[in-house]
Order: C-alpha cells, then sequence, then structure tokens
C-alpha cells in the first residue's frame, strides 16, 4: 500500500510552478529587450558606415566632375538615386559608375536625404540611439559629421 505522505511530497506545488513560471517570463523580457537594443545599435552603425562610404564616394565625385551631383531633398538608395555616375545620381544601372549600388537606410523611417549644389552637400539622416559622439538628426557635408 501507498501511504498518503509519500504522495504528497511527490511533486510541485502550485506555489513553486508560479514562482518558476514568473522567473522564466523576467528572464525572457529582459532577453527581448537586450535584442532590441543590440538591433537598435546595429542599425545606427550600418547608417554611420553608409554615411561615411557616401561621403567617400561623392569626394571621387567630385575629383572628377569638379562638382557634387546637384539635388533637393534626394531620397538616397531609391527611385532616381540608386546609383552614382558621371551624370550624378541614376536609376540602377549607371554607365561607368562610382557607385554601382547607393546604400539605403535599414529604416524607412529615417532615409538618406541628400541636398547638393555644385560646391557641397548636406546628407542627413536620424540615429535610434548615441554612437560615436553623435546622436539625433545627423548631418554629414564633405568636411565633416555632426549631430545634435
Amino acid at each position: 500500500l501507498i501511504k498518503w505522505h509519500m504522495l504528497k511530497k511527490r511533486g510541485f506545488t502550485l506555489i513553486e510552478l508560479l514562482v518558476v513560471l514568473a522567473v522564466i517570463g523576467v528572464l525572457s523580457t529582459l532577453a527581448i529587450l537586450a535584442i532590441g537594443s543590440t538591433n537598435r545599435k546595429a542599425r545606427d552603425i550600418k547608417r554611420l558606415a553608409d554615411i561615411g562610404r557616401l561621403q567617400n564616394n561623392l569626394y571621387l565625385f567630385y575629383t572628377e566632375q569638379n562638382s557634387y551631383p546637384i539635388g533637393k531633398n534626394v531620397i538616397l538608395g531609391l527611385g532616381n538615386a540608386r546609383c552614382l555616375g558621371a551624370q550624378g545620381w541614376g536609376a540602377a544601372g549607371c554607365a561607368n559608375p562610382i557607385m554601382s549600388v547607393v546604400p539605403m537606410s535599414p529604416d524607412e523611417a529615417t532615409p538618406y536625404v541628400y541636398t547638393g549644389s555644385s560646391s557641397t552637400y548636406v546628407i542627413t539622416t536620424k540615429l535610434e540611439g548615441e554612437m560615436d559622439g553623435l546622436k539625433g538628426t545627423v548631418k554629414a557635408t564633405p568636411s565633416s559629421m555632426s549631430g545634435e
């Protein structure tokens, strides 16, 4: 015969199960928050790297053409600004491209916006956090990159 006190000690109590579930819930929430923060940082790193690449390629364009591409509020990486060739921004497949694929922002809410004249340009975007001392709206010019 099985004694009653032996059956009683076999499983977990409801309180113990609830405590374990609460701990698992807290750990899951912390993991999700950490992943979200990492994703924001990764997008910001990509933005700054893309802007740096654009600055370098625009310098090459300037040395070849003695001017920068002319345009106002051009959304880079989309439409007629998918490549950079001798004629300036163009749709995919520019002839003699300086930059065959213009990078686009990892987030549609914060595109790379180019405004330029023959002598200068400004590329703007927005960071989600702080990176390399830059935060908020970032503006890149031929000689610098600055943020709020």
